[in-house]
């Protein structure tokens, strides 16, 4: 008996190593293919050219805490700034989620829930986005993570390390996404509610809240200025019900919803998604019956998990519809964490019963399908936005002189955004905005009007006509960019316009 769970084990752990190996491979090929980097990219690059008291005052107003923007920082004083070296930094959060689950998540649930839930991480489609992106969310997803994991475990043992390790994850978790706070929170008061219901002592968890809530309390104040801005202006609208949709397939999503179709159509990928919420569904009826069959302590700990999750959900949804629009779906992965590790115990669970297997086999295979679509077309998107990102960079090479005047309508702000990152000794404006408004972290300005005199370059969409340009100025040079990109016009004017 002995010898055959050995073997059972080692079968496992072979999995797991070996999953984590094509995860590293597969990755670090996306790394080396990846070319360009969208407007939110640019932000994280722009915002860590500032030191870390113009970071903390930058960050102050703006909607995202400090903590991510002073790791990546620092990362790059030691790596450099360069694109690859600033997306590695974000796959470190996805290999430090690994870590987690090779050794505290097995020896706390096993190794079969750890090898599910590294299985499941890698082949989610969406971990093919936050894994690569220069923003937050790997980096929270791994803080939350931790947390519940250590609050699980500070449950069950009540040791002085797990608490510190639980306390010291909310608080980075919520000084990087306000979504990790609201995460930190959630797994606080599922704690508080299963301790004081099976009567449990709480002494340390207290403790726990009590330097949680002080060490947060030095951004309350910030907190409530973003808030405040978000009410007067922010880019999120009311979610419809169109969108509310795309929250509950966005982890499965075998592409960026903001991104064109490319190699499959809207029917394919409808159809594709269509059958593995179906098959998500009557995997939840089949864990429901499950557990009202078979109240295990597994189970009611994957039910505290899944309360993180539902919370951590449900409160922005809320400020969303009575306050102000705040929800937005890439947040979701700021709690992923916990919803893999609660799915990967149901799972497993689950494929005790023979009657389940076929149905958890057909949504694993879907999930495979959507997986490799989100690779091929992450991949052709990256080869062919870099190739006007090339025509970008052919422009920065060409133009060896500094302090260039570059403007243009706020149409186009992710070209704008990049060429910054690109040449940040440049002086970018923004027309038709009040005269010298900042545009913080970019080095940007607004400006009333065009000048009259001297040479300058016109940033231009690619929908932007350009005879608007030929007819009001007098154009000695053009720079166009690759034709299904944006256009940079070199502009050299007097006052005698056209």
């Amino acid at each position: 008996m002995t010898g055959t769970i050995t073997k059972q084990r080692n079968k496992y752990t072979y999995i797991c190593v070996s999953v984590v190996l094509f995860a590293l491979v597969m990755f670090i090929y996306r790394l080396a293919i990846k070319g360009w980097f969208w407007y939110d990219e640019a932000y994280s690059m722009a915002m860590i050219q500032h030191s870390y008291c113009e970071i903390l005052q930058i960050t102050s107003t703006d909607v995202h805490p400090p903590l991510y923007y002073f790791m990546l920082k620092g990362f790059a004083a030691l790596f450099g700034h360069s694109l690859l070296s600033l997306s590695v930094f974000s796959f470190l959060g996805v290999v430090a989620s690994y870590l987690l689950a090779l050794f505290p998540i097995r020896k706390l649930f096993g190794i079969k829930v750890a090898t599910l839930f590294i299985i499941l991480l890698t082949v989610l489609p969406i971990t093919q986005f936050l894994a690569l992106e220069v923003r937050m969310y790997s980096w929270v997803m791994f803080f939350v993570l931790t947390c519940s994991v250590y609050a699980y475990k500070s449950y069950l043992r009540g040791g002085v390390a797990a608490y510190t390790i639980m306390t010291i994850c909310a608080i980075c978790a919520a000084y990087t996404h306000n979504y990790g706070l609201v995460a930190a929170g959630s797994i606080y008061l599922v704690f508080l509610f299963t301790g004081l219901r099976n009567k449990r002592p709480i002494g340390k968890f207290i403790v726990s809240l009590l330097i949680f809530l002080f060490v947060y309390s030095f951004w309350i104040p910030h907190l409530w200025t973003q808030f405040s801005n978000v009410q007067e202006s922010y880019w999120i609208g009311t979610p419809t019900p169109k969108e509310l949709l795309l929250y509950c397939y966005y982890f499965f999503s075998p592409k960026n919803p903001e991104y064109p179709y490319i190699f499959f159509s809207k029917t394919t990928m409808s159809v594709l998604l269509m059958l593995m919420l179906i098959l998500l569904t009557l995997i939840i009826v089949a864990g429901v019956k499950l557990h009202g069959k078979e109240k295990t302590i597994k189970l009611k700990t994957a039910n505290g998990f899944i309360a993180v999750f539902l919370l951590t959900m449900i409160i922005p949804i809320t400020v969303s519809f009575l306050l102000t629009p705040i929800f937005v779906p890439r947040y979701e992965c700021s709690v992923l964490g916990p919803l893999l590790l609660s799915a990967s115990i149901y799972v497993v669970e689950l494929s005790t019963k023979p009657k389940n297997r076929n149905l958890l086999i057909a949504a694993i295979t879907i999930l495979l399908i959507l997986f490799v679509l989100r690779f091929f077309h992450e991949r052709a998107y990256s080869i062919k936005n870099s190739a006007i990102d090339l025509d970008i960079k052919e422009f920065v090479e060409s133009e060896k002189k500094t302090d260039n005047v570059i403007i243009s309508s706020w149409k186009c702000p992710s070209t704008m955004a990049r060429l910054s990152a690109y040449i940040t000794d440049n002086r970018y404006y923004i027309i038709g905005s009040d005269s010298d408004k900042p545009y913080p972290p970019f080095n940007m300005k607004g400006i009333m009007a065009l000048p009259d005199t001297g040479m300058f370059y016109i940033v231009t969409s690619a929908k932007e006509p350009d005879l608007r340009l030929r007819e009001e100025y007098k154009i000695k040079n053009v720079f166009s960019t690759h034709r299904r990109g944006p256009k940079i016009y070199r502009v050299e004017c007097t006052k005698d316009k056209r």
